[in-house]
């Protein structure tokens, strides 16, 4: 896969961050998860790094974190999660992957 997939799945996991709705009046913890993908993001962009697929993961990972605390509805958070992967679905090692971190973290 592409260094533009994985940078197109960090960028838009932090629109994701930004843009979803916070229905809990406690915040805490949002603006880590967030600068911990804008960072990785910042990083990698400056430095030149290779793009990982554990830093794809990590930024998804990042993104359910701030899903949960924002108590997003399931519904919600799997047709945003579905956007953002739809460029990886044709490596299916790696989508397969994907999915299955999110499902371990949804339970």
């Amino acid at each position: 896969m592409s260094e533009d997939k994985y940078k197109y799945i960090l960028i838009h996991c932090l629109k994701n961050a930004v843009c979803t709705r916070n229905r809990n009046n406690n915040s805490e913890g949002i603006e880590e998860q967030y600068k911990e993908i804008e960072n990785k993001l910042i990083s990698l962009e400056n430095n030149g790094y290779i793009y990982l697929q554990e830093d794809v993961i990590q930024a998804l990972m990042n993104l359910k974190k701030i899903f949960k605390i924002k108590e997003v509805p399931y519904d919600e958070q799997a047709i945003r999660l579905n956007e953002i992967m739809d460029c990886v679905k044709e490596d299916i090692t790696f989508y397969k992957r994907i999915v299955e971190l999110i499902a371990k973290e949804t339970d």
